[in-house]
């Protein structure tokens, strides 16, 4: 707060309500989401979501104003780190898990079919940066 003069999602801290954080896509009459959201949240009341903040949480609105609180994920971790290659520049699942198993070969066929025109030397300059993230993330 004193550096940046506002909260970020983190500062709210745990939102109190009870429920396993595992993530499930969000659905209703209305929409399909694109991400996934922690389970307690998926029939809570609190649940918003609109095109600018994307789903948030408003539990405590009248304590913290318009600065919609992050979603609570509890003690749930994912099973490895997502990355986005720049953009305009297409990320796939594909690409990640290739990344993550180290198999260059597969990545570099995944980008050059999702970003088609790139160079195969561009995809493994992106492979090395994106390992290089990975092992810093594995070491702590």
């Amino acid at each position: 707060m004193d550096k940046l003069n506002r909260y970020m999602h983190l500062d709210f801290g745990p939102c109190g309500i009870h429920g396993p954080t595992d993530p499930v896509v969000y659905e209703d009459r209305y929409i399909r989401a694109k991400v996934e959201i922690p389970r307690k949240c998926l029939r809570c009341c609190f649940l918003f979501n609109d095109i600018i903040h994307g789903f948030s949480c408003r539990k405590d609105a009248e304590k913290w104003g318009d600065c919609y609180r992050g979603l609570d994920w509890g003690q749930w971790q994912p099973d490895r780190i997502f990355f986005d290659l720049p953009h305009p520049k297409v990320t796939t699942k594909a690409l990640a898990d290739a990344a993550h198993v180290n198999d260059l070969k597969a990545f570099v066929i995944e980008y050059r079919r999702a970003n088609p025109g790139l160079s195969m030397d561009e995809a493994r300059r992106d492979f090395a940066r994106i390992r290089e993230l990975i092992s810093s993330g594995a070491e702590g």
